[in-house]
């Protein structure tokens, strides 16, 4: 029962966040994400997240002490659930082939669905960070770094996108716009 209580109180404080700064966020996983998955920490302790294209409305995550981490973890883990539903609808990519391309976030390269996967909520990430550091406050030099990375790594993985040859047409024009909406965060606050 601690744990349970332990769990609504970080999701009461998550959610916090997400109405205060993220409206737009919060009301997209407040129409979709039915249930939030417990996950145990990554073996060395840091926070984990996952979903899964085939259980449209679920998010897993471990419980990070920080409540703006668990509020991210639900937003990124809901646009790859949003990406997912989009992709069951539309073709984006033809299918995963041998070739594979750097992902600036992680060490082994990506096939191209997986590198869209990433971009896609990436510019997600990229916009929670941008906002959390206009907000200002005792994180703000941290959130202002967190966007500046994360800009960088989605633009990086959107370009490679659009030049691996391996987009639909629809997926060019969504890559394409992918790209056009991070470059148009600009700065925090601006």
């Amino acid at each position: 029962m601690a744990e349970l209580a332990l769990w609504e109180r970080r999701l009461a404080e998550a959610w916090d966040v997400l109405v205060r700064r993220h409206r737009r966020h919060a009301e997209a996983v407040a129409a979709c994400v039915t249930t939030v998955v417990p996950l145990r920490p990554a073996p060395g302790g840091e926070a984990v997240s996952a979903a899964a294209r085939r259980a449209y409305g679920a998010v897993a995550a471990s419980l990070p002490d920080d409540p703006v981490l668990l509020a991210l973890a639900l937003v990124h883990e809901f646009l790859h659930v949003q990406l997912g539903a989009l992709l069951d609808l539309v073709p984006l990519h033809r299918p995963n082939g041998p070739a594979v391309y750097h992902a600036p976030w992680r060490p082994d390269p990506r096939p191209a669905g997986a590198l869209l996967q990433g971009a896609y909520a990436h510019l997600g990430v990229t916009d929670f960070w941008r906002a959390e550091a206009a907000a200002g406050g005792g994180g703000a030099a941290r959130a202002h770094g967190e966007f500046v990375r994360w800009r960088r790594h989605t633009l990086t993985a959107g370009e490679t996108l659009l030049s691996c040859g391996e987009l639909t047409a629809s997926g060019m024009e969504f890559t394409g716009e992918l790209v056009r909406t991070v470059r148009g965060l600009g700065e925090p606050g601006a």
